[in-house]
């Protein structure tokens, strides 16, 4: 008996030690056994460890401490005779089960409508039928009973009816871990004593050892108690739970009350014109053709691409080292040249220049409507150069694609016989190149935005010039209402904006109704064609219009193809080239190039090389080709009324990229391209009746559908506190507002009277957004900064992941090798420090089917990050080879981002219960932790998080506070009642792809 008495006592002491330490080895328990033995107070036994160098969690040694001494003074009554009680599950002292009591079954055979259930621990071996409707609380499940539970599935049932011959069955309110009704689990939780653990079940060996000393009275059920019941004493905060549950803490802070909503109850922000008319389904149907593709492409290359990095102004131009042997054959006749670069010629705004300069000397702003073409980018910085207008200081130009910034820069150092960097600069985020030289800075104007945050007089300029202005980004946006104020102030600087297609007197009426100057381009006549029928396909019916155009135009000319993004750019180009090489013979040669932001520049200026004679060249292009860039040559333009834009949702605080219609404003500006340089077709393909009744009038600005949380930090920098009432050209819906204002609350970059905090100023000073820079601040006081400063490095870039078509399978081979268990953050980390222990060699990288060009530009990142984070004080430490600091640090700023696992491989965000699925590709995919973190959603077939990390549901009680708190008992009560049984599959399934497993005692919720 004093033997099994003190194997239950090591059993109790080894778990506890093994939670707490992650230490399972039966001689440290046997010695902290003796040390508590040989003290008689609790002082003596902390003495006794820390002479033997021992630091145990005082918690933990308390525990020890309790349970030895009340082992060792225990008096074990004899001959104690105990009756079995209905709550044990192995012999019933009644011949038949009763209605009400619950028993321990295993599941014998499954139909779609029920399964059916052996008791056990009855000589008669009763069968019951458990129905479906009795498997779920939810009534409006439609699962079927066999994908809840399997063959050979133990369970815990409740008897609801009984008849002669036939028992109906329950498992619904059942834990079908502990064998109790939740009912039964709130009285135990509300009455037992405070702590954050349930009661530690002891192992089968040791239950059935101790329950036939019960039935022997050897032992009573409360020396039972006493064995198990300690441990509720525990505190969670040094040993994991099994049942800890979060909420989110609904509490408003004072600057927000009365103002923020629930976010369930928020309506969209984006309404199509007509969401039933042919052009708005024909969106929604090139939206899902994309996912299919993306999906298919992406779970077998398990590629990792920002959604940030899809869009235009903010990719990085980098693209992966791949030899041009292992390219598809369209792709290697995109390098190169095929003719020499076109020698400038005199651009129509030229005949301005006097009028433009005597304009600015007037007047303190104006605004400036040129058609594309006309030279306006290129050639006013260097009138405002050649006249000296802005004395000492700067010409600052503004575009609101880095693509655009870095290749106008360049075209206008090309221009006045200067090096780009030195009188000629750009800056784009983590790329810079200017000096003290330079006098025109070309930037993207969220470059400009991060400027006014350390001066907010721009102080270094003398002219600023906002370009593109009809994009209307969202730095656009707040810096027309930056430069309002600064005008009303300063009488120093001037401003020009400037666009090809603007709404002239709305702009004129917010900048003080001041003067328009309207420049004409070169234009020629184009006609117009419409589609009969809407197209389902669109990508198919462009690249067949493309074609066919080849074909049937006898006059010369190139062709402009506008579509919604790489993907569909790469696709289409590959057919293209494809189906046009067999017609070279009879219609000649068809020259298909590529324009997209992250493609390299060499591809990129082959666009504006002129067309050998006798052949013909289609570009293939975003909307960056709309306004941004001007080809010279283009003379057919195909249509298909769609663009890839970025929506927010507040409901579930995320972004995605959605094909949607165009507006008619960018429909005339793709029309206007086809006449540049010749009379030209515009072909469209939608109808008529659809660019009448449902095309908007113009293109709803990026402020009012994007999260403003990254701008609103900005502002707040700058001083302006009243976001709701400051002066917008267009307001944002007061609900972004708020939603943002949200946001930087609980990332506690706003305190509770909405006030800027110390954390928040510092997240401001990063080109980051915020999660991200709260990511990296953290990590210096978690002590990981040097590993997270990896991460955000190569979250900011490109995928890195290289999977070509004939090696597809060695490729995948090498990644399963490189992938962490603990999520993908940490297999992008551990990639990185294979490449650097490997002298960060480019034959490493080939090796290992990882893009090199990726990994140098996440380099080139983090040497930029470094120096800003030395800049600004924040120190770099390393946490060496532990794992937790960096995933708290990932927690610290992505916990709004957190999904709990529901079903089977079906997880649900705990903001909003939405239902999403770990990526295909993940290190993650097939392992689904209970808990996890992602760093964005891709909406393909299925909602997928993308860079996930399995995190333990503590860390984002104790990093998010403001976010999340520990649910109640009674919460958890409720949360267990929506549990469901795991489905187990039939190990005499005749379906091959299911294996027979061991019934998980961890329960899957939902």
């Amino acid at each position: 008996m004093e033997k099994i008495r003190e194997l239950a006592l090591i059993s109790a002491v080894l778990e506890a030690v093994k939670k707490s330490m992650k230490i399972d080895k039966r001689q440290v328990a046997e010695f902290l056994i003796s040390c508590a033995k040989k003290n008689n107070s609790f002082d003596d036994f902390i003495a006794t460890l820390k002479t033997r160098k021992v630091n145990l969690p005082i918690d933990l040694s308390k525990y020890i401490f309790d349970v030895t001494k009340r082992h060792c003074n225990q008096v074990i009554p004899e001959n104690t005779i105990v009756p079995i009680s209905k709550a044990s599950f192995d012999e019933p002292d009644i011949m038949q089960p009763e209605v009400g009591v619950i028993y321990k079954g295993r599941v014998t055979s499954v139909t779609n409508q029920c399964a059916f259930v052996k008791i056990e621990g009855f000589h008669s071996k009763p069968v019951g039928m458990l129905p479906v409707t009795e498997m779920s609380n939810d009534p409006g499940s439609r699962l079927l009973a066999t994908d809840i539970v399997g063959v050979g599935q133990h369970l815990f049932v409740k008897v609801i009816k009984s008849m002669t011959a036939s028992l109906t069955l329950s498992i619904k309110g059942i834990d079908q871990t502990t064998g109790l009704s939740y009912e039964e689990e709130a009285v135990i939780e509300n009455t037992a004593p405070t702590g954050a653990f349930r009661t530690m079940r002891l192992s089968s060996p040791e239950r059935f050892e101790v329950e036939q000393l019960m039935r022997a009275g050897t032992v009573t059920q409360n020396d039972l108690h006493d064995l198990a019941g300690d441990y509720e004493q525990i505190s969670y905060s040094s040993i994991p739970e099994t049942y800890f549950e979060i909420a989110l803490n609904k509490t408003v802070p004072p600057f927000l009350q009365g103002l923020k909503t629930d976010k369930r109850k928020i309506e969209p922000l984006y309404v199509e014109s007509n969401p039933e008319g042919s052009l708005a389904r024909s969106a929604r149907e090139a939206s899902r053709l994309s996912r299919e593709k993306q999906e298919t492409k992406r779970s077998t290359q398990g590629s990792s691409k920002s959604i940030v990095g899809l869009l235009d102004d903010e990719a990085p131009s980098v693209i992966p080292t791949i030899p041009l042997s292992e390219l598809p054959e369209w792709k290697r006749q995109t390098f190169g040249s095929f003719g020499p670069t076109l020698e400038k010629k005199k651009l129509p705004i030229s005949d301005y220049e006097s009028q433009i300069i005597d304009m600015l000397s007037k007047n303190r702003v104006f605004i400036l409507v040129g058609e594309t073409g006309c030279g306006k980018t290129t050639q006013i910085p260097q009138f405002l150069l050649r006249s000296g207008i802005a004395g000492d200081l700067m010409i600052g130009v503004t575009q609101p694609r880095r693509v655009a910034a870095i290749s106008v820069a360049k075209r206008v150092a090309d221009e006045t016989n200067s090096i780009i960097g030195d009188l000629i600069g750009y800056q784009v985020r983590f790329e810079e190149k200017t000096s003290r030289n330079t006098k025109v800075k070309f930037m993207t104007d969220g470059m400009l935005l991060k400027e006014c945050l350390g001066d907010r007089q721009l102080s270094n300029y003398g002219v600023i010039m906002l370009d593109e202005a009809h994009e209307r980004t969202i730095h656009t946006d707040v810096l027309f209402g930056l430069m309002k104020e600064l005008l009303s102030k300063d009488d120093r600087l001037k401003v020009i904006v400037t666009s090809a297609t603007l709404q002239k007197e709305k702009f004129s009426s917010f900048f003080f109704n001041c003067p328009v100057l309207e420049v004409p381009g070169r234009t020629f006549p184009v006609t117009t064609s419409f589609a009969v029928t809407a197209f389902t396909d669109y990508l198919q019916a462009s690249v067949n219009t493309v074609l066919k155009l080849h074909q049937t135009e006898e006059k010369p000319g190139d062709i402009l193809l506008f579509l919604t993004g790489q993907d569909d750019i790469d696709t289409a180009c590959e057919q293209i080239y494809q189906r046009s090489k067999p017609m070279e013979e009879n219609f000649g040669k068809l020259i298909v190039l590529p324009i997209y932001s992250s493609l390299p520049t060499e591809q990129q200026t082959m666009i504006f090389q002129p067309t050998p004679p006798g052949q013909r060249k289609v570009v293939v292009a975003t909307n960056i080709a709309e306004t941004s860039i001007t080809i010279d040559g283009i003379r057919y333009v195909v249509d298909p009324g769609l663009v890839k834009e970025m929506r927010y949702d507040p409901r579930t605080g995320m972004d995605t990229l959605e094909v949607v219609p165009i507006s008619k404003a960018a429909a005339n500006q793709r029309k206007g391209r086809a006449g540049r340089t010749a009379a030209g077709k515009c072909i469209r393909l939608y109808t008529e009746d659809s660019y009448n009744n449902e095309m908007k009038e113009t293109t709803i600005p990026e402020i009012q559908r994007s999260n403003m949380a990254m701008v609103a930090l900005d502002m707040k920098v700058i001083g302006i506190d009243d976001l709701i009432g400051f002066d917008f050209m267009d307001k944002p819906p007061t609900k972004i507002i708020i939603d943002a204002l949200d946001q930087l609350y609980t990332l506690g970059a706003l305190d509770e009277e909405g006030n800027l905090t110390p954390l928040g100023r510092d997240m401001s000073k990063f080109s980051l957004n915020p999660q991200l820079a709260k990511m990296l601040i953290m990590s210096s006081m978690l002590g990981c900064s040097e590993e997270v400063l990896v991460l955000v490095a190569i979250l900011s870039v490109q995928g890195i992941w290289y999977r070509p078509r004939k090696k597809q399978a060695e490729a995948d081979a090498m990644k399963a090798r490189l992938n962490r268990d603990e999520g993908d953050h940490m297999t992008l980390l551990h990639v990185f420090r294979e490449w650097q222990k490997n002298g960060e060699r480019e034959a490493w990288c080939k090796e290992n089917y990882v893009h090199y060009r990726s990994l140098k530009r996440a380099k080139d990142v983090m040497t930029q990050l470094r120096q800003q984070m030395e800049q600004f004080h924040v120190p770099l430490v390393s946490c060496g080879k532990e794992i937790i600091p960096i995933l708290k640090a990932i927690v610290s700023g992505f916990f709004a981002k957190a999904a709990r696992r529901y079903m089977g491989t079906e997880y649900k965000t705990i903001v909003d219960d939405h239902p999403v699925y770990i990526f295909p590709g993940s290190a993650l995919f097939g392992r689904e932790p209970e808990y996890c973190v992602f760093h964005e959603l891709v909406n393909t077939t299925r909602e997928y998080m993308r860079n996930t990390v399995a995190v333990d549901p503590r860390w984002l009680v104790e990093l998010a506070p403001a976010f999340y708190r520990k649910a109640s008992p009674l919460e958890m009560t409720s949360r267990k009642r929506a549990d469901r049984v795991n489905p187990l599959a039939d190990r005499k399934s005749d379906n091959k792809d299911r294996k027979w497993r061991i019934t998980e005692q961890r329960i899957i919720r939902i």
